[in-house]
């Protein structure tokens, strides 16, 4: 700090203070779902706080899929946000019926395409909507004060007011004399034109002759739901273009000017037009591996799985309509094509090192071919859970995976709790039954070969019963060590971004290992670590034998850090010991 005590008077440059953010632990539970809806936006991961939400952009599927009664569940039991992914079949080069959208397109009034009406996303459902054009009631209105002659590139009016930049004029007088002008810019209540543009005609004052802008209306309606656009604009440079308005409000339609070249009379449609769109098809019984999977080229080219990767927030992916797809799609051919999307989902998180996935089995009934799926996987970031689920979707019971459901519980321990917290011997809300009942020795296999299982207690409800990944190594067998090492990865290397460009040397490691250190001695005091003292709970070392010369050459900067999570009790063991009557013998 700049200190002026022994400083005689003068200008001093101050340098500014390294600010550094403690590394803090985010709120996890933050559930990644992909799968099938009515509507809503394909391929872009959406932010959802609650069902509302939910059924307000993604509606309600005719189909029995299992995204919507998943979100429900996630919601139900302690879920506070998740992200929705909507997939659906939509390369025309793969067999199968493709997603598209609904359209149609208004003429105007001298039967000329004048508008193209799409809606906002791919589906059936857009084939309900309703678009109609009327006339707008109040249009501004003003008359020349000066004649304007044939050639000149302004007018002289009354008054401006309700004429803005961009605006289409509509010029005329009584005897029949009309055209159309372009507003560039407004001086006082002098009206200038687009340059190019001149008047075509001879116009009198005393005519007199108007002057008011172009304007019309169009109302959408979906299922009563209802937007109206009034007094939009034909021409493309004014505030209330019609193109600009719609698409950036409507939450039903989007627009295309198909005169937007040349806007005027061309682009009105004809007035009191009324459209049903159609042509929408949900693109669902054709979905495949590669519609889940997808790709990510960059900024405008993500789809599918892919998605979230640039989605930093996901803690946990989940793709419960995976098993619908198998059963009801075209494009799903064996199991083969299950285990590519799963795959798929655990290298992303394998990838990341940030997330982690709850994967569903093929069969929720048969703990035979959940052993056999099981064996397919070997790996600390995903984890099963066996058997399906019951639940109320709102039109009967229904047997769902359990990935939704377990998701919740997840977000709830998490948000309650901790992420060291396992996520077990905790109740599903919202459960009627499971697809089986276990029994202790199933229960025992199953738990043993990393499967964990959702058991039904008379007095204590439907609860999971297991902690546990896929992976074989014992170092990496529990949900809350994986999960808790991720975290605390993911909060590193955000809050570890002052590092960059700082002079790599031993003021610069002094201080991330303060840094880190701080941050893991918050963990040990919360829980989230075991160990009777700091010492045992975790190391950080960041001095000249992680980081040589050569490695300081190249710009890196390297930090070790070693954790010690804490892991859940899956075993409670009683020792029962029976005392003998003791008899006292009397002596004579």
């Amino acid at each position: 700090m700049f200190d002026p005590t022994y400083r005689p008077p003068g200008i001093y440059e101050l340098e500014p203070e390294l600010t550094i953010s403690q590394p803090t632990l985010r709120e996890r539970g933050l559930v990644g779902f992909i799968g099938l809806a009515e509507r809503g936006p394909l391929d872009v991961p959406v932010r959802i706080v609650d069902i509302n939400q939910f059924y307000d952009i993604y509606g309600n599927l005719d189909e029995k899929s299992y995204l919507e009664p998943a979100v429900q569940a996630f919601f139900k039991n302690g879920g506070a946000e998740c992200y929705v992914l909507r997939i659906a079949h939509t390369d025309p080069r793969k067999p199968g019926e493709i997603a598209t959208l609904s359209s149609d397109r208004f003429l105007n009034a001298d039967g000329k395409p004048s508008i193209d009406v799409f809606a906002i996303n791919e589906g059936a459902w857009g084939n309900v909507v309703n678009v109609e054009t009327f006339q707008s009631a109040q249009i501004a209105q003003t008359f020349l004060t000066l004649d304007l002659k044939k050639g000149q590139t302004s007018a002289t009016v009354k008054s401006t007011h309700g004429i803005a930049r961009g605006a289409i004029l509509r010029v005329y007088d009584e005897d029949g004399n009309e055209e159309i002008l372009e507003v560039a810019n407004i001086e006082g209540r002098e009206v200038h034109f687009q340059p190019g543009q001149k008047a075509k005609l001879n116009h009198s004052s005393s005519a007199p002759t108007y002057l008011e802008p172009i304007e019309f209306g169009i109302r959408v309606s979906f299922l009563g739901r209802e937007e109206i656009f009034d007094n939009v604009s034909p021409g493309p440079r004014a505030q209330n273009y019609f193109e600009t308005v719609i698409n950036g409000q409507s939450s039903i339609i989007y627009v295309a000017d198909l005169n937007e070249s040349s806007p005027g009379f061309e682009t009105i449609p004809a007035m009191d037009t009324r459209l049903q769109l159609s042509g929408g098809q949900d693109g669902l019984h054709g979905v495949s591996p590669d519609d889940f999977i997808g790709k990510n080229l960059g900024p405008g080219d993500r789809s599918g799985i892919a998605s979230f990767e640039v989605i930093e927030d996901v803690d946990v992916l989940c793709a419960p309509d995976l098993m619908w797809a198998y059963s009801n799609s075209t494009g799903f051919n064996s199991l083969k094509d299950i285990e590519v999307v799963q795959q798929a989902m655990v290298t992303q998180c394998e990838n990341q090192r940030d997330r982690f996935c709850i994967l569903d089995l093929p069969d929720g009934s048969s703990p035979n071919t959940a052993l056999q799926w099981r064996q397919l996987f070997d790996t600390a970031y995903a984890a099963f859970y066996f058997p399906w689920v019951q639940v109320d979707d709102g039109q009967g019971p229904l047997l769902i995976p359990p990935s939704g459901i377990v998701s919740g519980v997840y977000a709830r321990c998490d948000l309650n709790i901790g992420l060291h917290k396992a996520p077990a011997n905790e109740e599903l809300l919202g459960a009627l039954d499971v697809a089986i009942s276990l029994n202790e020795t199933d229960v025992g296999v199953l738990n043993n070969h990393g499967i964990n299982c959702i058991r039904s207690f008379n007095a204590r409800g439907i609860r999971v019963w297991g902690a546990r990944t896929t992976s074989s190594d014992p170092m990496q067998q529990y949900i809350t060590v994986r999960r808790v090492m991720s975290a605390a990865i993911r909060t590193l290397q955000t809050d570890l971004q002052w590092v960059m460009f700082e002079p790599n040397n031993p003021a610069l490691w002094k201080k991330i290992l303060r840094n880190i250190s701080y941050f893991l001695y918050t963990l040990w005091q919360n829980g989230y670590l075991k160990g009777g003292t700091p010492e045992q709970a975790f190391f950080v070392k960041c001095d000249e034998d992680n980081n040589p010369i050569e490695s300081r050459d190249r710009g890196y900067v390297v930090v070790d850090v070693g954790l010690a999570p804490v892991r859940p009790a899956e075993f409670v063991f009683f020792r029962v010991v029976q005392e003998n009557e003791l008899s006292t013998a009397g002596h004579a």
